[in-house]
């Protein structure tokens, strides 16, 4: 069964809906060693945003009052009086976030390399790949936050990801045991597969494994049923970006990513 973590997410003003819902996220203050937390508009993508200056006020309290020092909050890229909103409550954009989505997989280029199931042996390597591969995502993307930090949170996630293989989840890898040279963390839901992170070795020519290393995953999935695929990524990441489009992925959602640091913060980066 696939490792999930659940937020308990709570109004931030009872009785107030409109205010929105926080919660702080398990799996990232465990990683992080200090509270991590998030903050989830109401319908942000068709209501209005409430007066900024009083949201400000209300997450600064309930920032002090769980002790976090950064909340993160998403909302849908056409949003604007959202994105004027939180910018205003002090909220800083450190990402916009993809979803891709193929609605076929049946057209897919030959696979190149053989990928295979992950293997106990291959722990380490994985974890050593992952803590040193990724430039992209929130964290790695928002100036405050250590980078060794957003570098641990990958390595958990391999750990985490390797730790709960089964029929429906799964770690491709390329190279030979104890030895791997990439990797791609995936699911399947039904007949949709869900790809959650890849990654080559950096010794490794990653404009060529890489592509090799996802359309052989992809035939994969297929071949243990999958007939739609879906992923999030970050805009930015205009490599894979360009590799996913060129495959038929299409991106119908885009979702701007925003952090918000509380003065207090003592694991944070110094503000420049």
């Amino acid at each position: 069964m696939s490792i999930t973590f659940k937020t308990d997410q709570r109004p931030l003003v009872e009785q107030e809906p409109r205010m929105g819902t926080v919660a702080v996220l398990p799996w990232d203050t465990q990683y992080f060693g200090f509270n991590v937390g998030t903050y989830a508009p109401p319908n942000a993508g068709a209501e209005a945003p409430p007066s900024s200056s009083r949201l400000k006020q209300l997450l600064h309290e309930w920032m002090c009052a769980q002790s976090v020092e950064m909340v993160s909050c998403a909302v849908p890229g056409h949003a604007v009086h959202w994105l004027s909103c939180l910018s205003s409550v002090g909220f800083a954009f450190v990402d916009m976030a993809l979803l891709a989505f193929a609605r076929k997989l049946a057209s897919l280029p030959p696979a190149r390399v053989k990928v295979r199931a992950a293997e106990s042996a291959d722990e380490d390597r994985l974890v050593e790949i992952s803590g040193s591969a990724f430039q992209f995502g929130r964290y790695h993307t928002d100036a405050r936050f250590p980078r060794g930090l957003a570098d641990e949170r990958y390595r958990y996630w391999i750990r985490n990801a390797l730790a709960a293989r089964s029929e429906r989840e799964f770690v491709f890898v390329t190279g030979p045991a104890g030895a791997p040279t990439g990797f791609m963390h995936a699911t399947l839901d039904g007949t949709c597969a869900t790809l959650h992170l890849a990654a080559v070795d950096a010794d490794q020519n990653a404009g060529i494994l890489g592509p090799a290393l996802f359309v052989s995953a992809l035939h994969e999935l297929v071949a243990k049923g999958a007939r739609s695929a879906k992923a999030r990524l970050a805009a930015a990441n205009t490599v894979v970006l360009s590799l996913y489009a060129s495959l038929g992925f299409t991106f119908p959602e885009a979702e701007a990513v925003f952090h918000l640091h509380a003065a207090e913060a003592t694991h944070l980066e110094p503000v420049i």
